[in-house]
């Protein structure tokens, strides 16, 4: 089995999450996309927007480029 791993970005990851589980699948999916150095566009459920900025917060104390992770 031969695995190829490639360091290039590939395209942004658009998350449109749902609203019972406001935190964690939005981390889950988030972590390995920006471990790639994906792009991600995070639009939370109209019911829980204060998880989604809570998050966006916690992500842009890191040092990551500008426009990297978005809500």
């Amino acid at each position: 089995m031969q695995m190829a791993i490639s360091s290039s970005r590939s395209r942004p990851d658009f998350q449109l999450k749902p609203w019972n589980f406001p935190i964690a699948i939005p981390a889950w999916k988030a972590a390995p996309a920006l471990m790639c150095g994906n792009a991600v566009i995070l639009k939370p459920a109209s019911l829980t927007p204060a998880s989604a900025i809570a998050l966006t917060e916690i992500i842009a104390t890191q040092d990551l480029p500008a426009g990297l992770f978005n809500l």
